[in-house]
């Protein structure tokens, strides 16, 4: 999540400009965007679904509409967020971790990086 919204804010312009011209594409293009978006989103929704049953996420609610969720708290940081406001990008990751349950099971950063090959 933490690298997700950074991402988002890093991008702010592009990311404000995807969505206001969206409509401009072309059907096919429109349809491939919408496809990727979904495959985005089921990807989390399986992160979503091992947080759940590993216990870390309640249970009760379907995992999709977690993802939705997630997904969209962070993709409309484009639209309010402000460098010269009080928190940075990190800070605001911890507050949609801490909001859905996630803030203390240490799921914001990756434990090391990647190893390179």
């Amino acid at each position: 999540m933490t690298r997700f919204t950074e991402a988002v804010i890093d991008s702010q312009v592009p990311y404000t400009v995807y969505y206001k011209e969206l409509h401009q594409l072309s059907q096919d293009l429109r349809h491939q965007i919408a496809e990727d978006e979904r495959l985005f989103v089921s990807h989390i929704a399986e992160v979503v679904r091992d947080l759940q049953a590993s216990g870390d996420l309640p249970s009760d609610a379907p995992p999709w509409v977690v993802a939705q969720g997630i997904v969209g708290m962070i993709s409309w940081t484009h639209r309010w967020f402000r460098s010269s406001g009080p928190l940075t990008p990190k800070e605001i990751a911890t507050v949609f971790l801490d909001l859905i349950g996630l803030g203390q099971a240490g799921l914001g950063e990756p434990t090391a990086e990647p190893a390179q090959a």
